[in-house]
């Protein structure tokens, strides 16, 4: 019976070893994985950045070239949305 004993203790000793290093091997997977969420994240925020400084450059060159146009719109675009304000 006491074999069975120390037998059953290392079974259990081993099991927690295991267990123990499931739980690390599990850890470091998330925060790789978490670590490359953040670094896409990053990759993405800078590409929305120059995307939006892209827009405001051209929508400036356009207002530049065509200034009448743009104050046409831009009136127009007050007048629409006034008109759905008072509804």
């Amino acid at each position: 019976m006491t074999d069975d004993v120390k037998e059953l203790k290392a079974d259990l000793t081993a099991l927690r070893a295991d267990v123990k290093s499931l739980l690390t091997d599990a850890g470091e997977l998330l925060k790789a994985k978490a670590d490359q969420g953040v670094d896409s994240g990053k990759k993405l925020a800078q590409k929305a950045g120059n995307d939006a400084v892209e827009a405001k450059t051209y929508a400036e060159d356009k207002i530049r070239s065509n200034p009448l146009a743009a104050v046409g719109i831009a009136f127009g675009v007050g007048i629409v949305l006034a008109s759905l304000r008072r509804k």
